[in-house]
């Protein structure tokens, strides 16, 4: 593959690795203004169609938060590796019922191994393209709340340790296990102690402002919107690329131009630079765009898989699927 410190100078590597805690406290805290912005929104105004807007951009802001966290788990948000650790776990990766420690070891991982059989996200994307009819069944399911209540009981299991950690969903069950159900349950509530006081804070904030039952789009967000963006943001990344089994990032990883609402929904928080990522992932997210353009000067991305918007990925995502020649 292509060495960084062949392609960038010195003072590019350094610019671009350089990392902010300016920036990173900026997006953390635009993240959570738009949360507020959500809330207040059905406080002030409560509509079916306010409720509906609010679930939109809750279920973005969800996803922009396990992005942070995702930032945090690779220490590129902020310069201290405790700041990236306290910020990531209870600002990011808790509300939205993440690991952040599990997490990391999971997604390193995937860098290592990913374009190979062994990269455990592999069957988020390997199934690509699925076609029309089976793309529409995926993206009910989500809105539904199927999609979501399925993870919820997932995550339940992995924190009780009876299934093994991973974000492609699929159960693997642990060794014989000997410990009585007491014990079963005093882990699982050990290991979801973050994710539930961070929830119970934001339940009373809504209540002590008034609005007790306002706490309730973060979970209805969670269950529908954040497990279809969640989706479409994960499957964009790697599947239907031109060779899912090549180690290269040119080859297995792509890059999508995101509009506006995009970036509000599917693509928060810079995730859409995903090829640039791959390339360096020491590139914190608000470098990512300079990278970009960086390695497009110097005529590196020529024949990388670049998307202009997520319907255009969409589109190939639900392409008639591949029959085996």
């Amino acid at each position: 593959g292509m060495h960084f410190s062949e392609i960038l100078t010195p003072d590019e590597f350094a610019r671009l690795t350089s990392k902010s805690d300016a920036a990173g406290a900026w997006a953390v805290a635009f993240n959570w203004a738009t949360i507020a912005g959500a809330f207040a929104l059905v406080a002030y105004w409560p509509k079916v169609v306010t409720i509906v807007v609010a679930l939109i951009v809750l279920g973005g802001r969800q996803l922009g938060l396990a992005i942070l966290m995702h930032d945090c788990a690779h220490r590129a948000l902020f310069l201290s590796a405790a700041l990236n650790h306290f910020v990531g776990r209870w600002l990011c990766a808790n509300p939205v019922l993440a690991d952040l420690d599990a997490y990391r070891r999971y997604h390193l991982h995937h860098h290592r191994n990913a374009g190979t059989d062994a990269d455990a996200d592999r069957s988020n994307y390997a199934p690509y393209p699925v076609g029309r009819a089976s793309m529409l069944r995926k993206i009910l399911r989500d809105l539904s709340g199927i999609t979501g209540v399925r993870n919820a009981l997932l995550i339940v299991k992995m924190n009780c340790g009876l299934i093994a950690y991973q974000l492609s969903y699929k159960q693997r069950r642990l060794d014989r296990d000997d410990r009585k159900p007491l014990e079963i349950v005093a882990t699982g509530m050990r290991n979801l102690s973050g994710p539930v006081a961070a929830n119970a804070a934001m339940f009373a904030v809504c209540y002590l402002a008034g609005n007790g039952w306002l706490y309730l789009l973060w979970p209805a967000a969670w269950l529908t919107t954040y497990q279809l963006f969640s989706r479409i943001r994960n499957a964009a990344e790697h599947a239907v690329v031109p060779d899912m089994n090549d180690t290269s990032p040119l080859k297995n990883t792509r890059t999508t131009y995101a509009r506006w609402w995009e970036r509000l929904t599917i693509a928060p928080n810079s995730v859409n630079w995903h090829l640039e990522h791959h390339l360096q992932p020491s590139v914190p997210p608000h470098r990512l765009r300079e990278f970009h353009r960086l390695l497009e000067r110097k005529g590196l991305l020529a024949g990388a898989e670049i998307a202009d918007g997520y319907l255009e990925v969409i589109r190939k995502l639900a392409a008639p699927p591949r029959t085996a020649g």
